[in-house]
């Protein structure tokens, strides 16, 4: 038995106290709270964030024009939408110093609306850490390239 086991050898095994005093003053952290106590230390603050910016540099494509057979089907397709269907939308999203270049994505969430006076299509994304409830994205329709409706 090692020194510590050997001091702590009256509590080591002990369960955990749940009466409601303790559990009112310490309550248990959820499983991806914990995870994060043990996330490795960035050393160097932004640096992950540039490492993913150069990435997506690499990964810079140019932009692709739709046929107009492909076109017209899209342009159908945006018109039947209807208000919060569940669809999820590739487009492209133009560089900031390249406007002809940039990176296919894709975004997830129910359909708001279609502007055609601003040329965007809206929808309401999903809560993630990145986003609020409720947070909208505009997408111009001319750099969308497809639109998979995943529930009515």
């Amino acid at each position: 038995m090692s020194n510590a086991e050997e001091l702590y050898k009256d509590i080591i095994h002990m369960e955990r106290p749940r009466n409601a005093d303790v559990m009112r003053k310490h309550p248990p952290m959820d499983l991806s709270a914990r995870a994060k106590i043990f996330s490795p230390f960035a050393a160097v603050r932004g640096h992950d964030d540039r490492l993913r910016m150069e990435d997506e540099k690499l990964a810079l494509a140019e932009r692709q024009e739709l046929s107009e057979e492909d076109a017209t089907r899209l342009s159908e397709k945006i018109s039947a939408l209807k208000k919060r269907m569940e669809v999820t939308v590739t487009y492209f999203l133009p560089c900031d110093d390249d406007p002809g270049r940039g990176i296919y994505t894709k975004a997830t969430g129910q359909f708001a609306e279609t502007n055609t006076a601003l040329g965007i299509l809206r929808i309401s994304m999903a809560p993630t850490d990145r986003l609020a409830k409720g947070q909208t994205l505009d997408i111009a329709l001319h750099d969308i390239t497809a639109i998979k409706i995943l529930a009515p």
